[in-house]
């Protein structure tokens, strides 16, 4: 047996050496939209190997982006190598990368939770433990490769197909873990615990309702995205100070409510109309087996019902201003900079008209900060205005 293993581990030496600086004999060109850990799996199966193999043997030095999130690595040196290897020019390659939101989705100099609108990715032992990637069978069936798009939160639907999303194999509930590849002689995308090949799910695929809202802000979102621009208020602004205001939203929506479960469906409570339309029309069911529920935790349905609410308050002051009002939302909960969150401009004069200042007397000052000393805190402007409730300059 350890001369079995030895003889293994020498043959993995070998061919490591030798494929070393060779270049790949056979390099599928990428796909449009197409995200780089589909890539690599095409690339791996395509030359014979399976994408740990592959990796071991051609790219030694970056195996451990397996054990990662590779679609969210900027390791410029393994682009290099990648673009050396296959001939495919270094930006191609680049824009597979989720990094190539940067700028356009994800703010490039935030330093906490730098793309919060990526689907998270948890790894053990090389299999996924979390639902990061998500997928339409009936456009695997036309072009098997995994979408760059689908690995954001906000990405629900398949416009093309008019359906749902699936983030799980429909046969053993797992989730998708594409370099862990059990069948070498299947070109095409499968599950790695029981086999199930995802672009036969078409069947299990559910319709989004004609009357919801869902597929229009999911291609508003998606144009946003393409022209790096949104509009509001007749006035245009970088796409890149809209996501942040999106997700500020989004997540209000979700701690408002902490999405209140019952046994069959999730029922909010909010009271705004297009909400409770979507409610009855997708129908969302909760997540299963999750004991920390978190906005990343959500299923498919739920993302998409409050993202498409999420995007219907954003569009308008109008809309804005009836969520605010009919909800009794304070400044407070609407002013992203209490959370600490960068907070767009043209969202900040947005909110502004909710601030209610008042004026704060000299009498009242006095004995705000006699009340400090006493408890002994050294008053400063910041504890006198969150004790008067008022902000002082």
């Amino acid at each position: 047996m350890s001369y079995s293993i030895e003889l293994l581990k020498e043959t993995t030496n070998v061919l490591k050496k030798a494929f070393k600086d060779k270049k790949l004999r056979i390099h599928p060109v990428p796909k449009k939209d197409e995200v780089l850990t589909s890539w690599i799996v095409r690339l791996a199966v395509s030359n014979g190997f399976t994408p740990y193999s592959f990796m071991s043997v051609h790219f030694k030095p970056f195996y451990y982006l397996l054990r990662q999130d590779t679609d969210a690595s900027d390791k410029s040196e393994f682009y290099e190598m990648l673009s050396y290897k296959t001939g495919i020019d270094l930006n191609r390659i680049k824009e597979l990368s989720l990094a190539s939101y940067d700028g356009i989705v994800f703010m490039i100099d935030e330093k906490v939770n730098k793309r919060p609108f990526l689907l998270y990715l948890t790894n053990r032992g090389g299999y996924n433990t979390t639902y990061g990637y998500r997928y339409c069978p009936f456009c695997l069936r036309e072009e098997e490769f995994l979408r760059k798009q689908h690995r954001l939160i906000f990405s629900t639907v398949c416009l093309k197909h008019k359906v749902f999303l699936l983030d799980r194999c429909p046969n053993c509930n797992k989730p998708l873990s594409p370099f862990i590849w059990r069948n070498i002689k299947t070109f095409h995308f499968h599950c790695p615990h029981c086999q199930y090949q995802y672009k036969d799910a078409v069947e299990l695929t559910e319709k989004v309702p004609e009357e919801s809202k869902t597929l229009y802000y999911q291609e508003k979102l998606y144009k946003i995205i393409e022209e790096a621009k949104f509009e509001f208020e007749g006035r245009e602004y970088f796409s890149v100070l809209f996501f942040p205001a999106l997700y500020y939203i989004a997540g209000m929506l979700f701690k408002l409510e902490n999405v209140s479960r019952n046994k069959n469906k999730t029922e909010l409570k909010i009271k705004y109309d297009l909400l409770e339309k979507e409610i009855q029309l997708i129908k969302p069911q909760k997540s299963e087996g999750i004991k920390t529920i978190s906005l990343y935790s959500l299923t498919v349905k739920e993302h998409a019902l409050l993202f498409t609410t999420a995007m219907d308050i954003l569009s308008s002051k109008e809309n804005f201003d009836r969520f605010v009002r009919e909800n009794k939302i304070t400044f407070s909960q609407l002013n992203m900079k209490n959370n600490k969150s960068y907070q767009p401009f043209w969202y900040e004069r947005l909110i502004n008209d909710y601030k209610k200042e008042r004026y704060v007397s000299t009498e009242e000052a006095k004995h705000a900060i006699e009340y400090l000393r006493k408890q002994g805190i050294k008053p400063s402007m910041a504890k006198l205005s969150n004790l008067l409730g008022s902000t002082l300059e």
